[in-house]
């Protein structure tokens, strides 16, 4: 699994203290044949080496590369035909339907993922459908081998039936990645930058200006903001003001 070039130099930069420690530890062991110093430094090695794997495989990582090559219709087949709690199909297209105005609309935040066994998790805040200031925690399970959605998660009552609309949304997101090109593929600014576009604040605006795609509008409407400071800052604006 690949990581970030800052976590990855940090990593080594321990693995490597710890080589370090074992060379001199050894040298010092044979030179006095001291043989339960060296099984004691080993034994030190072993547990620092697990503890660094551990780490590594369990971190969540924002790299779309990695992401399941999802079709349309492996999202159609978990959210229509796959049982619900009831082990009859969901037959869920109302999820369908609204996971990809989700993604549409901007809702759909940073995924990241983890590998676990022949599975890819991948999680991701979806904003709420009436209150646009908070956020579900989205959960999506996926087979690599088979391309196959194993199961959702998240915390809305919806999902206590196996699927939910923001989950399709997270579904819906990988979908679009795979279409772009991004999965399986070198990295790239654009398709680094792609995972942390897809979540737009929502600004006030004009009744008019909403419904009428003008210039104004775009300008008023799609817009996203890395932190709270922009977002306040272009809402002080003077031709915000007036609205």
């Amino acid at each position: 699994m690949d990581v970030s070039p800052l976590r990855l130099s940090l990593h080594a930069g321990g693995l490597l203290s710890a080589c370090a420690f074992i060379l001199h530890a050894t040298i010092i062991a044979f030179s006095q044949t001291n043989h339960l110093l060296f099984l004691a430094a080993f034994g030190h090695f072993n547990f620092i080496l697990s503890k660094f794997i551990s780490f590594t495989m369990d971190e969540w990582v924002d790299d779309v590369r990695h992401w399941p090559k999802l079709e349309f219709q492996d999202i159609y087949d978990y959210f229509v035909t796959m049982p619900a709690c009831d082990n009859q199909p969901n037959q869920n297209f109302r999820s369908i339907s609204e996971g990809i105005n989700y993604l549409h609309s901007g809702w759909v935040g940073v995924v990241m993922h983890k590998m676990s066994g022949q599975n890819v998790i991948l999680r991701c805040q979806v904003r709420y459908s009436q209150t646009i200031g908070n956020y579900h925690q989205v959960e999506v399970t996926v087979n690599r081998n088979e391309s196959k959605i194993v199961a959702v998660k998240c915390d809305c009552i919806a999902s206590e039936g196996r699927c939910c609309s923001h989950s399709a949304g997270l579904a819906f997101k990988v979908h679009e990645a795979n279409k772009k090109g991004f999965i399986g593929v070198a990295c790239t600014d654009v398709s680094c930058s792609w995972n942390r576009s897809t979540q737009q604040n929502v600004l006030p605006d004009t009744v008019l200006n909403i419904r009428t795609n003008t210039k104004t509008s775009m300008a008023n409407t799609v817009l996203a903001f890395e932190t709270d400071e922009l977002l306040l800052a272009h809402l002080n604006q003077p031709h915000m003001q007036s609205l």
